[in-house]
């Protein structure tokens, strides 16, 4: 999140110094969705939508403000948009990684796992020393429960990527994933030493909430809801730390009904996650509203 705070910082100053260099108002929309997609904060959206349409009605046709709408696209729910735009740049761009990952993305959230795992694997053939292409690959096979498969690639990024944060941070979960929480825990930790991140404390959380060591899951799940205020995900995972401490289950029903709400505001962003509306049944759940509990778990079937 600080290396996408930063590169916005470094955008804006282009922009101030030469109002139309567009290169910089498209890394600026991708820049700001990235931070989203590790956030949750649904209010850098409309942050990125201007940016982008400003890249836009600059320049159309330029690859990277096309690259941006595919991924501004893909995070706010318009699947269609966003592999019609891949598509369009695969054609015109056939050896650029960041198009078949983004096609990829765009393939996964379809629902149409063997063609994005294709896309994924044929972004490592064509850069095959970007780790990018590794990420992705192993996000992808680790949502699919495929987490010794996502851990080797995980572990090809903290090779080619040693100094970024990302691939320990992932490596982590799909240790953890896999029963390894030693190995995980260590993964958590090398990734913090290089850079203090909300998901890489919310996974460590975990590791401890595994463990049933709840105090110190609350401590950690804490710190990563300060550095992450507007996400869902690790404000509810403090509500389950809280749930099983001592005297701590009016301190978690706050946490449930504060992560209820900021899910509700990613609804309106992104209606098409799954996740989403599976989380949102859980935290109703644990709220005692059966009945809309049901509504939202039943709505996660269906995507």
């Amino acid at each position: 999140t600080a290396r996408n705070e930063q590169a916005e910082k470094n955008f804006r100053r282009a922009l101030a110094a030469d109002p139309g260099f567009v290169r910089a108002q498209a890394g600026l929309c991708e820049a700001i969705i990235s931070r989203y997609e590790r956030t949750n904060d649904v209010g850098l959206v409309p942050t990125a939508e201007a940016a982008c349409r400003a890249a836009l009605e600059a320049d159309p046709t330029l690859k990277e403000t096309e690259l941006a709408l595919g991924k501004l696209y893909l995070a706010s729910g318009r699947l269609e948009q966003s592999e019609a735009m891949y598509r369009s740049l695969l054609r015109r761009a056939p050896d650029d990684a960041d198009v078949r990952i983004g096609l990829g993305r765009a393939l996964a959230r379809s629902n149409r796992a063997a063609e994005a795992e294709k896309s994924f694997r044929e972004a490592i053939m064509v850069e095959p020393g970007y780790w990018q292409a590794y990420n992705s690959l192993g996000n992808f096979l680790f949502n699919l429960g495929r987490s010794d498969e996502a851990a080797a690639a995980y572990s090809r990024v903290t090779e080619l990527a040693p100094g970024n944060a990302t691939g320990f941070n992932n490596l982590g979960a799909a240790r953890m994933t896999s029963g390894d929480l030693d190995g995980a825990a260590k993964a958590f930790k090398q990734s913090l030493e290089l850079e203090q991140a909300s998901s890489a404390y919310s996974k460590l959380g975990t590791v401890y909430y595994a463990v049933d060591r709840m105090e110190y899951a609350a401590t950690i799940y804490k710190r990563a809801t300060e550095l992450s205020p507007e996400d869902y995900v690790t404000r509810g995972s403090l509500g389950d730390a809280h749930w099983f401490l001592p005297g701590g289950r009016e301190r978690a029903l706050q946490d449930y009904r504060r992560a209820a709400a900021l899910a509700e505001k990613a609804l309106a962003i992104d209606a098409t996650n799954a996740q989403t509306w599976y989380l949102l049944g859980y935290y109703y759940a644990r709220l005692g509203e059966n009945e809309r509990s049901i509504r939202y778990l039943n709505r996660a079937e269906v995507i």
